[in-house]
C-alpha cells in the first residue's frame, strides 16, 4: 500500500478515537453520516477530519448532474481528498479522489439553502416523496418511534452481542440523529460512555451502518405497524359492540359524574318494552287508602258473612 494512502489511515483511526471524547464532534459526524449513507464510514471520518464545517459533499461530476447545469468550485477552493477502490493490473487498490463541499460552490445562497434543506437526510427524502404520508397519520395517533428503533436495532447480531451500557449509546445516538425526521418530542440526550481505544473503529463503523440503512427499514416498518394499528382498532370495535363490551360501557356511564349515572343516561323502560301501558305506572304507585274504600271493605266482610 502507497505510503501516503497508509499515513491518511493512521490519522483516521486517530481522528475517530477523538470522536468518542467529545460529543459535538460525534452529533456533526453523526449528522453527516445521515445525508452521505453511500459514503464508507473511513471517507467520512476522512472527510470530517479535513474540513470541519462540511455540510452536502459529491464530486464535481454528480453536482453538474444535480442542479443540472455547468457547476465550478470557487476560486482557491481544493477538492477534498478521499478514497476509492480502482482495479489495477487484477488488483484491488486505493486511490484518492475529489469531492467537493456545497459550499465550495461557486453557486448563490438561495440554491444552496433550498438543496440542504430538501436533503437534510436520505429519511427525509423517504418522507417526503414516498407514499406513506398517510400511514403516518395513522400511526402518529400514538408513539411508534421507539417501538420502530428499538425493533430496527435487534435486527443488527453486533447490537445484540453488545453490552447493555453499548446498547443505550446506539439507541440514544439514533434518537439524536433522527429526532426532526421522526417527530421525537422529548429532548434526546446521548451518554458519552468510555469506549476502549480497540474498539473505537468498530463501534464507529457500526454507527454508521446503523444511520445508514435505517431508511430502508423505515418504510416497510410504517406499512406493517399501520395495519396492525387497523387490525387492533377493528377488534375494539367487535369488542364494543358484544354485550360485554355492551356492560363496560353502562359500567363507565354509572361512574362517570359523582359515581352515579346522570338522568340523562338513565334508559327509559318504553324504549325496551315494546308493550309498555302506563297502567303500570298506576300500580306502581298506590293512591292513599279513601272513605270508598273502607265502605266496599265492609260490604265485601257483610257478604262473606252471610254466605
Amino acid at each position: 500500500m502507497d505510503k501516503g494512502i497508509k499515513g491518511v489511515l493512521n490519522h483516521v483511526k486517530e481522528y475517530i478515537k477523538d470522536v468518542f471524547l467529545d460529543k459535538e464532534l460525534l452529533l456533526r459526524d453523526l449528522y453527516f453520516t445521515k445525508k452521505h449513507t453511500d459514503i464508507e464510514y473511513f471517507n467520512q471520518a476522512s472527510i470530517l477530519m479535513q474540513k470541519q464545517d462540511v455540510e452536502c459533499v459529491m464530486s464535481m461530476k454528480c453536482w453538474k448532474q444535480e442542479f443540472q447545469k455547468e457547476v465550478q468550485s470557487k476560486k482557491l477552493e481544493r477538492g477534498i481528498a478521499v478514497l476509492i477502490p480502482t482495479l489495477q493490473e487484477e488488483t484491488i487498490t486505493l486511490r484518492p479522489y475529489r469531492v467537493f463541499d456545497i459550499h465550495q460552490l461557486d453557486l448563490s445562497k438561495e440554491e444552496k439553502n433550498n438543496y440542504l434543506l430538501e436533503h437534510r437526510s436520505h429519511l427525509s427524502i423517504v418522507i417526503r416523496t414516498s407514499n406513506i404520508q398517510e400511514y403516518l397519520k395513522i400511526c402518529n395517533e400514538i408513539r411508534w418511534q421507539k417501538e420502530m428503533l428499538v425493533s430496527y436495532l435487534k435486527t443488527f447480531i453486533f447490537f445484540k452481542k453488545s453490552t447493555q451500557e453499548l446498547q443505550n449509546f446506539y439507541y440514544q445516538c439514533l434518537v439524536s440523529t433522527f429526532n426532526e425526521e421522526l417527530k421525537i418530542t422529548k429532548q434526546p440526550i446521548i451518554e458519552m460512555i468510555n469506549i476502549k481505544e480497540n474498539e473505537c473503529r468498530r463501534v464507529y463503523k457500526n454507527l454508521h451502518e446503523l444511520i445508514s440503512k435505517l431508511h430502508f427499514y423505515f418504510t416497510d416498518f410504517i406499512v406493517e405497524y399501520t395495519q396492525k394499528v387497523k387490525e387492533e382498532k377493528e377488534r375494539e370495535a367487535v369488542y364494543m359492540d358484544t354485550n360485554k363490551g355492551i356492560k363496560k360501557r353502562i359500567e363507565e356511564a354509572k361512574q362517570s359524574k359523582h359515581g352515579r349515572m346522570d338522568e340523562d343516561l338513565m334508559p327509559d323502560p318504553r324504549a325496551f318494552d315494546p308493550e309498555y301501558d302506563e297502567s303500570f305506572d298506576e300500580e306502581d304507585n298506590i293512591p292513599p287508602f279513601t272513605q270508598e274504600d273502607e265502605e266496599l271493605i265492609k260490604l265485601s266482610i257483610k257478604l262473606q258473612e252471610d254466605f
